[in-house]
């Protein structure tokens, strides 16, 4: 059916990737090799490798990108399965890599792209998530979005990708339930850790982490009170004052809030997607910034090896007064990072 993956033989893919001599990257799933079709088309080809429960990811993967068509999405051509040894997903190559190598120089340091780049990227990724969670028959939530899984094509357009953890939710559905927690330490939401519940809400969270990763250039983990103290502190003496910040600066102050309100405790509190790319584009007026209250689990919770509920059970409800009298948009997520893995 035109549109729909390809089904390769393992041969063939050995064939494409030069017998997967040329590895783009690895990590706990496998590696990416990088291919070439005999009609010219560049691709990666990632090999999985694992247990049981790759097998069910890989598959997961292959049904739900089968099911996507967005620019904002990266394209499944196609796939191998002979047997658990050799599952194979074969993309779009996007020649520009993930978006960790563009918006880092290493853990603390910025890397160099434009504002203007970084900020057309963060929109992308917003609407790719947007398409996923409005514009599919079936609600599809990522719980895994990270800049590991925002890929560049040669033109810095973003491409969500990764949908091994992915799930379908049905419009009838308020709310999916997980046995096992997913996602990476750091981007997970509250709900997620304590009680396994799942919406999209919970994604949201996620881009709210992203989207600082992406304003400030630095890793969540990295982001301490010391780090982020006098930009915050911008923000508090300009108050409304922004007509006298630069294009730049007040895009950046509008991001920065809009994070903020994707990482609120209560998922009920958290923008939609297509609420955040209105308020991202200034079509609409910011909802009101949270209270440091609100952002207490971002504030308390940041695993270093794993996730664990009941961790985030015992820190999640400090009281306000234990929490640092900083800026009330970002004191959570400042201070949170200081125990970050």
């Amino acid at each position: 059916m035109a549109g729909m993956p390809r089904r390769f033989s393992f041969q063939e893919l050995e064939e494409v990737t030069g017998k997967f001599s040329n590895c783009l990257g690895n990590g706990g799933f496998g590696s990416v090799f990088k291919g070439l079709l005999a009609d010219g088309t560049e691709v990666a080809v990632k090999k999985l490798e694992g247990s049981n429960q790759r097998s069910k990811d890989f598959f997961a993967e292959v049904g739900i990108l089968a099911r996507t068509h967005h620019w904002n999405l990266v394209k499944l051509l196609g796939f191998c399965a002979q047997g658990p040894r050799k599952r194979l997903l074969v993309y779009e190559y996007m020649k520009n890599g993930s978006l960790e190598r563009w918006i880092f120089e290493d853990d603390r340091i910025p890397g160099n792209i434009s504002w203007k780049v970084r900020f057309n990227i963060a929109i992308g990724t917003a609407r790719g998530l947007s398409y996923l969670h409005d514009d599919c028959v079936e609600r599809i939530i990522h719980l895994d979005l990270k800049p590991e899984n925002v890929l560049l094509d040669d033109g810095f357009q973003p491409k969500i990708a990764d949908f091994g953890l992915s799930k379908l939710m049905n419009r009838k559905e308020s709310q999916l339930q997980l046995t096992i927690t997913r996602g990476t330490p750091g981007y997970v939401a509250p709900e997620c850790i304590q009680e396994g519940t799942v919406t999209e809400k919970t994604d949201v969270f996620g881009f709210g982490v992203l989207l600082l990763e992406i304003i400030t250039g630095c890793k969540n983990r990295n982001l301490s009170g010391d780090y982020l103290k006098d930009y915050l502190l911008v923000s508090n003496r300009n108050g409304s004052a922004g007509a006298h910040l630069s294009e730049e600066e007040n895009e950046k102050e509008r991001l920065k809030n809009v994070a903020a309100l994707c990482v609120r405790d209560d998922p009920n509190l958290r923008p939609s997607m297509s609420k955040v790319i209105q308020m991202m584009e200034g079509v609409t007026e910011l909802l009101q910034v949270p209270l440091e209250s609100e952002l207490n689990f971002f504030f308390a919770y940041r695993p270093k090896d794993q996730l664990s509920r009941t961790a985030a059970l015992n820190v999640t409800y400090r009281s306000s007064d234990k929490l640092l009298n900083s800026s009330p948009s970002f004191a959570a997520f400042s201070q949170s990072s200081l125990n970050a893995r």
